[in-house]
């Protein structure tokens, strides 16, 4: 192949890339109008957020029935199993949106879902341009001058990547004016190639960076702390120890804030 050949291919390449970034920014910008109206509508509530750790059942989740849930990814292994649906669904791990995105689009017309993307990958377009898929920028600078991940509370402008979905429901769950959030199911335990989930079905295809979850994590709780918000890990056991523990069952029969 002659250097004139190469040079045309990779100016080709190029240009193909550049309409692509443009593409998904053009998404992003006409999702932002669906991502303000979500600001505060929950404002002093509280909120679960679910991880799908082997510890999550059945019994749990239906427990829940009356209050505003936070799902993710392979959450829909457990919907043959109850009636319970979450009351947000949310993705970011490109593998899952790209490998998984009929499943997820199925979903749309149930649920109300919130997907983060990178501007400069390339993601199905049917789920782009769903109308019910509500589209945000996945921030890949992740840590600030001092090491800290950095926490977006306007989602506007996107969410930051903390190594885990569960760092994206946070902030969407800040961003909606909660001040108590519980987390469940977030067993903070992963193997490659296991289930490291609740269904063996929903089999991990890469291991989540643990260290860098649990910088996340901090920032997470430090942000909290700074701004009156309360985030407690309700998993029934694990390996998540950053957030105050408290027994899921004590939490029924509690008034739950309007």
């Amino acid at each position: 192949m002659s250097n004139l050949i190469k040079y045309t291919l990779k100016v080709v390449r190029a240009f193909k890339h550049k309409i692509h970034i443009f593409y998904v920014k053009s998404i992003i910008k006409k999702n932002k109008h669906k991502v303000k109206n979500f600001k505060d509508v929950h404002k002093n509530q509280r909120c679960f957020i679910i991880g799908n750790g082997p510890s999550l059942t059945k019994k749990d989740l239906e427990m829940l029935d009356k209050d505003i849930t936070f799902a993710s990814n392979g959450i829909y292994f457990m919907f043959d199993k109850t009636e319970w649906r979450p009351t947000y669904y949310t993705v970011q791990d490109h593998s899952m949106i790209t490998n998984r995105s009929d499943m997820i689009i199925s979903l749309l017309d149930e649920l109300v879902c919130f997907v983060a993307v990178v501007i400069d990958w390339k993601y199905p377009r049917k789920l782009l341009n769903n109308k019910n898929s509500i589209i945000l920028e996945l921030v890949l600078k992740e840590f600030d001058d001092n090491n800290i991940t950095r926490f977006s509370d306007d989602l506007v402008n996107g969410v930051y990547e903390g190594w885990t979905v569960t760092y994206f429901n946070i902030q969407l769950a800040v961003y909606m004016g909660f001040k108590e959030i519980y987390l469940l199911g977030v067993d903070n335990n992963y193997s490659m190639g296991g289930s490291g989930h609740f269904s063996k079905d929903d089999v991990c295809d890469n291991v989540p960076r643990l260290d860098k979850t649990e910088i996340a994590y901090r920032s997470a709780k430090k942000y909290a702390d700074e701004h009156g918000i309360k985030i407690y890990n309700a998993t029934r056991g694990g390996k998540l120890e950053t957030f105050e523990r408290v027994d899921f069952d004590s939490l029924f029969g509690k008034e739950v804030v309007k």
